[in-house]
């Protein structure tokens, strides 16, 4: 999905979403790639892009939603976003969402862009509110079991 800039809602002054150029521990923990814990090489990948943030939204001191954004050029993209199960359904996903696409800006972002699969509805439909579209889709071929 992508989006202009300026078609993202700015982030909500009432949620603090705090930026940092690297992955904490309580970001890390609460991150789940497909639900699968990071394999070790992670965090390396997830700093090799020139410029990036973490955003994390903190309650009692432990990380409830995070988020990375990198810029290239012109395009800004948002992975790994999540939020704590015990904490959906709350607008910190929206909240994340528009941080990290503000961050994006002031680093020379015009548009971003992310990836959400088909069947993730909830997830989809947060994107498609904070004025995302799709832009393809794509799939991944994998082998049959032996």
């Amino acid at each position: 999905m992508t989006a202009a800039i300026a078609d993202i809602p700015a982030p909500d002054p009432h949620t603090d979403v705090q930026l940092d150029p690297e992955p904490g521990p309580d970001w890390l923990a609460l991150y789940r790639y497909r639900g699968q814990e990071l394999p070790p090489i992670a965090p390396t990948l997830m700093m090799s892009a020139p410029w990036k943030a973490f955003g994390s939204i903190r309650r009692k001191g432990r990380a409830v939603a995070v988020g990375r954004v990198s810029v290239a050029g012109s395009w800004g993209a948002i992975t790994a976003v999540e939020v704590d199960a015990g904490c959906q359904r709350q607008g910190l996903g929206a909240a994340i969402t528009s941080a990290l696409a503000a961050a994006a800006a002031r680093h020379g972002a015009r548009r971003v862009l992310l990836q959400v699969e088909t069947g993730n509805d909830p997830a989809r439909a947060l994107y498609v509110r904070c004025g995302f579209r799709d832009a393809h889709r794509y799939h991944y071929r994998v082998a049959p079991p032996d």
